[in-house]
């Protein structure tokens, strides 16, 4: 009985343990969107800076081959990088998500043990009735099953089968899979081509 009391206790330690798992994770996701904001603010801030520092320094006809360029570079080399980086930073955050739900998902196990101990149990019984009843009286047992499952989901049997056995990530992967493909197809469209240069 005591080893079953310590295997309870260390279940109860490790599943603490396993709790604080997603708050650490949002605080990193929080932390990296505040810090791509910022940098992002600051290449804005620098590249409008220099556009007028060449401004002051330089003729007419300079500033326009200057500005041109620049303006070619920034949709010939640097918006194609700044998608795929983009996609690439969607990617991660899409993956710290999918680490959430799977930290809660983990978190979720103690809670959910008795459920799969009764799920598990009727299901090795409905298989050994299965084999053992004639087909004809399994099918009419079945539809009575049938009859019966807005009451089992009235005492919350559909929301804890949600709970501790859906675990969709579809939303994160699409999410992944359109930054990639819209990048891609930008990137393939615009990179290295220069135009617009003013000479």
């Amino acid at each position: 009985m005591n080893e079953v009391n310590r295997a309870v206790r260390n279940v109860e330690n490790v599943g603490k343990q396993v709790k604080k798992i997603p708050g650490d994770i949002r605080k990193i996701e929080r932390k990296m969107s505040s810090d791509g904001k910022n940098i992002s603010k600051t290449i804005d801030n620098k590249l409008k800076k220099f556009l007028k520092q060449v401004e002051t320094l330089v003729t007419k006809k300079i500033k326009a081959f200057v500005t041109s360029f620049l303006k070619s570079i920034n949709g010939a080399v640097i918006q194609p990088l700044n998608l795929i980086l983009r996609a690439f930073y969607n990617m991660f955050l899409q993956v710290f998500s999918i680490l959430t739900k799977i930290g809660d998902k983990i978190k979720s196990l103690p809670d959910c043990a008795p459920y799969y101990g009764v799920v598990g149990t009727y299901v090795e019984i409905r298989k050994f009735w299965k084999r053992l009843l004639p087909n004809f009286l399994w099918k009419a047992i079945e539809k009575v099953g049938n009859f019966l499952q807005p009451v089992l989901n009235a005492f919350g049997y559909k929301k804890i089968k949600k709970r501790c056995y859906d675990f969709n990530v579809n939303k994160e992967i699409n999410s992944i899979n359109t930054g990639f493909e819209t990048s891609a197809n930008e990137f393939v469209k615009n990179f290295g081509n220069f135009k617009g240069i003013k000479v």
